[in-house]
Formats: structure tokens, sequence, C-alpha cells
């Protein structure tokens, strides 16, 4: 691991290392717009549209007959049962594209989507995402945002406390629809417009299946606006995911910051402590609840501070699929959160004090370990400079994937 200068800060957010131009952390968007569920789509169908008495009756005709056909055979009964909608045809044709698909491909698609129906909220999801220019991007996928309100509006009045817009598989189109909004507004550094958006979404889709709470929460977290941003924490309690759990951890460190006054000391006076862990230890009991936030974070996920030290972080990839807790899931938070962490004082030094001494213990289920071994091999094969030298050249899309 490189060595990096301290520099006394003063404050929660003072900047604790040098770096060529620190930037606003913009977080990528993970999610695939194809394939939103034909099967699902196709067994609603045949459940909404059969006069079944009981749930043991539904039960038996999926048995008998859906169980064990393939995707196009479960499309053809529910045709047969009830036959299609143009609209149901137009999120068909998006379904069944290959994720694979060029642009040009993807766009054609669309259009001939739309021309089957204009309320084919996929096919406006996929015209914002393939278009390069924002403006119009936007307007896509307003036009589709504003057709999916009007199509899912009892819905959206109505909406179940657990599973949201989500629940209903077409709906499901709409909430993509306000996220890749909110990407392209964060993109453009118009977070108080991305805001608003993220909110909506959360009061849609409560059991939030697609992690806009913890984007929220940085967002919340950039723009000081603390006191959301614990009400935020406060509205899903418990959350064991590593996004909460170490947001929850940062925000509570600057709340103490901000309750106590407290000022990071020169550096002559940091030098009197061997390590981030003894100074840490040093602290009143006024921090005890950071104490408390910043363990438990390192309990549902140690990788975060063993990586986030790492000069190739940016570079690390992670599988489509991240074992919870895993070095896989630390490096998806780390590539959005990694520089709000690292251009802070007092946070930057909880973290660091945070470092487990022994990894091996955590090592103990195979998954992990896997995990572990393959980024520890990206690891070695870096050879760039370190990720905090390069600040206006990171780009939060590119080091997930997008």
């Amino acid at each position: 691991m490189a060595k990096r200068k301290k520099k006394s800060g003063g404050g929660a957010f003072g900047k604790m290392r040098s770096a060529n131009k620190a930037v606003t952390p913009m977080p990528a968007y993970q999610h695939n717009p194809f394939g939103a569920g034909t099967i699902l789509k196709s067994i609603r169908r045949i459940t909404e549209s059969s006069n079944f008495q009981s749930e043991k009756e539904i039960e038996r005709f999926l048995y008998k007959h859906v169980i064990g056909k393939t995707e196009e055979e479960i499309a053809r009964i529910a045709d047969e049962i009830s036959p299609p909608t143009p609209v149901e045809q137009a999120d068909r044709l998006i379904d069944e594209l290959p994720a694979d698909i060029t642009d040009e491909d993807a766009i054609r698609a669309a259009r001939k989507a739309l021309a089957i129906s204009q309320d084919c909220l996929s096919a406006w999801l996929l015209l914002g995402r393939c278009e390069h220019d924002e403006a119009k991007a936007m307007e896509y996928l307003e036009e589709g945002i504003k057709r999916g309100k009007e199509r899912f509006r009892d819905e959206i009045e109505s909406v179940h406390e657990d599973l949201g817009l989500w629940g209903n598989v077409e709906a499901r189109d709409l909430i993509r629809l306000m996220i890749e909004k909110a990407g392209l507004l964060q993109n453009a550094k118009n977070i108080d417009q991305a805001i608003p958006v993220h909110r909506e979404i959360l009061k849609w889709n409560p059991g939030d299946n697609c992690g806009v709470r913890g984007l929220l929460l940085l967002l919340l977290i950039i723009k000081r606006e603390l006191k959301d941003a614990r009400a935020l924490l406060d509205a899903y309690p418990n959350d064991s995911d590593t996004t909460m759990a170490w947001g929850c951890a940062f925000l509570s460190i600057v709340e103490m910051f901000e309750r106590t006054g407290y000022e990071l000391p020169e550096d002559e006076t940091l030098e009197k402590f061997k390590n981030p862990q003894d100074f840490v230890k040093s602290f009143g009991p006024e921090f005890d609840q950071a104490k408390k936030d910043i363990k438990r974070a390192t309990e549902i996920n140690p990788f975060v501070p063993i990586l986030l030290n790492e000069a190739g972080l940016f570079a690390l990839e992670a599988s489509d699929v991240a074992t919870f807790g895993g070095p896989y899931e630390a490096i998806e938070y780390l590539h959005v959160w990694a520089i709000i962490w690292h251009a802070t004082g007092l946070p930057m030094i909880f973290m660091m004090a945070s470092v487990p001494k022994n990894i091996k213990k955590h090592l103990k289920n195979r998954v992990i370990a896997d995990e572990f071994y393959d980024v520890a091999e990206q690891i070695q094969d870096y050879e760039g400079p370190p990720w905090w030298e390069q600040f206006d050249e990171i780009d939060p899309h590119k080091a997930k994937g997008d």
C-alpha cells in the first residue's frame, strides 16, 4: 500500500489526503433494461384471466401446465387464455431482446415497440439509455415516466407498504425510468433535483429492491442535510446492507463532530499516537455511538476498510453476483463512496482504525474466500498510480462496468 502524507484538516469534512482535484462522487446505476420478466408477466396474465377459485387451484394449474415449460411455451399458454394487448406485445418485444444487443439494434427495437404501443415503458427506457445527448435522453425518460404514471395511476395511489410498485412486474420499468432520470441529474451535478426523484422512488417502492436508499443517503450527506440523512436511516432500522451500514457509520462520525465542535489536532499531536486505533480510543464517551456504528459496519463488511487503501481500487472488478458482506460488495460500495471517505478528516481516521488485524478470520466462508483471492490477484496486477491521486479522472460508471 502506498503511503500518503497526512494534513491537519480541522473538522469532520477536513481534507486529509493530497490529491490532484476532488470531485463530487456520482453514484453509478446497475440495472439491466432488458428481460423485465416475460415469464412472470405471462403467469400474471394466466392467473388474472382465469376463473380460479382459490390459491390451491392456481397452484394445481401452474404445476400441471406451467412448471417445466420454456418461456415461449408459457407465453403461448397465456396468449391462448388471454390474447395480449398492444402494450403487452410491445413489452414482450423488448423483454426478449438479448442482453448484449448493440445500441443501434436496441434503438430500432424500441421504436418498433413504440409503433405498437406508446405506453411501452421499457422502450422509452432503452431510448433514454442509448441516447448520448443528455437533454434528448431526459426527454425520452420524462415521456416514459409520464405514460407510466398514467398507466399505473391506481397502483401509485394505493401503493403497498411492503412490495410497492416492484410487486407489479409491469410497473418495474417505471421505477427503472425514475432511477435513470436520477442518474442523469446526478451526472449533471443537479443533486438538488435528484434528491426528490429518489424520495419519490422510495415512496412508490418502500421495500427498495434497487438500492435507491443508499444513493439517497450519500446525496443527503453531500448536501449536509444530516437530519434528513438520519431520518432515512431510521426508516430502515437494523438494515444490514453494506451501503447503509457504512453510510450510517460515516453519518454518526459527522454528527458527533457537529454536536461537539471537535477539531482535528495538528500533525504533531497525531504523531504521538502509534496508530489510528490508539487515536480513536482517545475519544471521549461522546463518540461512543460512532465507535459502535463503525464496529457494526465492520462486522457487516470488513472488506470495505481493507480495500479502500488499495491503489487500484477503481480498477477492481466485481462479479455480477456479489456475496453478502464480501469483497465484491465492498468494491461496489467503494466505487461510489470511496471519494467522500477519502476527502474527509475524522471519518477517514475512523475508517483506517477499523481495518481488521486478522483477515483470515473473515475468509472462513469458501465463496467469500474465493472472491477475496480473485480481488487480491487483481490488486497484484495493478501497476498504475494510486486512485487518490486521480480524483478528477475517476468515472464511477466506467469503474462499475456501465
